[in-house]
């Protein structure tokens, strides 16, 4: 696909890695598919990619791989550098897709998706300590989006805060972070590529830090906080003087 050059794709790194290595060469294994759910959700999350959308460069002591979707919105990057040396005419990559079982958890059976980068040792039958150094790439920060339809209920124990967030559902655990102290809390999921953000600074009463949780319905989180005292709340937000 032609990529227009007066777009700039956002840039995510590909995190999830290792290798390993034989006397003649080194194979490095990415985990695509987990890197693509931290920019992607919904269904077009069920989408991989094809091998004409992966670019490799391979230099002596270099190595960058690129993936771009198909409208150009975002890009998944990863580069090692100064490594021990290798022979780019006999280094290649793959793109190597697999189907996994649901957990209990998750009814979906996606496609897992990995690429297979085989490095060529310039020396061979040496063995390399280290595989280089992670290269970094500039990475534009996510546009930040206030989540500004929610409810909450009290009961006798607990204060449920219910967050519509769209597709919040369909991505990782790890896209979803909560944290919690006495008097506050603060959300922060990224899904499609933005940052879904909310946050109570003065709660009315104290809660059990150690006791809240969260929870993950269909383009919903529940926030689940568990009072310290048990004694209707009539607000969630205060101020205080």
């Amino acid at each position: 696909r032609f990529r227009s050059p007066f777009t700039s794709p956002q840039v995510f790194r590909i995190t999830e890695w290792h290798w390993e290595q034989s006397d003649d060469d080194v194979t490095i294994e990415l985990d695509v598919t987990k890197a693509r759910e931290r920019c992607v959700s919904g269904g077009e999350n069920h989408f991989g990619f094809s091998q004409d959308r992966v670019k490799a460069t391979m230099q002596e002591n270099e190595v960058e791989i690129r993936c771009y979707d198909r409208d150009n919105k975002w890009e998944l990057a990863f580069g090692l550098n100064q490594l021990p040396g290798i022979d780019p005419q006999k280094s290649s990559f793959s793109l190597t897709s697999s189907k996994a079982a649901a957990s209990k958890e998750d009814s979906r059976k996606d496609s897992f998706q990995r690429i297979v980068i085989s490095l060529a040792k310039r020396s061979k039958q040496k063995r390399w300590e280290t595989c280089g150094k992670e290269k970094t790439f500039l990475e534009r920060k996510l546009p930040v989006v206030s989540v500004d339809k929610y409810s909450w209920s009290d009961s006798e124990q607990h204060v449920t805060v219910f967050l519509k967030i769209p597709g919040v559902h369909l991505v990782e655990a790890s896209c979803i972070r909560v944290r919690y102290r006495e008097l506050s809390f603060d959300v922060s999921c990224v899904v499609d590529g933005k940052d879904f953000r909310f946050a109570v600074t003065e709660l009315p009463m104290e809660i059990e830090v150690t006791k809240c949780r969260h929870r993950v319905k269909e383009n919903e989180l529940r926030v689940v906080l568990r009072k310290w005292a048990r004694c209707t709340w009539f607000k969630l937000q205060v101020h205080r003087s």
